[in-house]
């Protein structure tokens, strides 16, 4: 399928620069860090999930959370704050 994106110059020269480093088309380049972005960008470590869990254990952590999850969802860009 084919997409239009509008880059600037410098970031442009920047992914053609790079591209040519690696041997690969400029399609390809940016195919190649879509993909990793969306890998790594969608999931939190299991690591990080597993601490979580343990602290359901730790009052302190738990008050720690909850100032965590209302500080994320007061500064919500894309909804917004929650109604209270």
């Amino acid at each position: 399928m084919n997409t239009t994106i509008r880059l600037s110059d410098e970031l442009l020269a920047a992914v053609d620069r790079r591209a040519k480093d690696l041997r690969l088309t400029r399609n390809r380049y940016i195919e190649q860090a879509l993909e990793r972005s969306l890998r790594s960008d969608t999931a939190w470590s299991p690591a990080f999930v597993e601490e979580l869990r343990a602290a359901s254990q730790d009052r302190e952590l738990q008050r720690t959370l909850a100032e965590m999850r209302g500080a994320i969802k007061a500064n919500r860009m894309s909804k917004g704050p929650p109604a209270q």
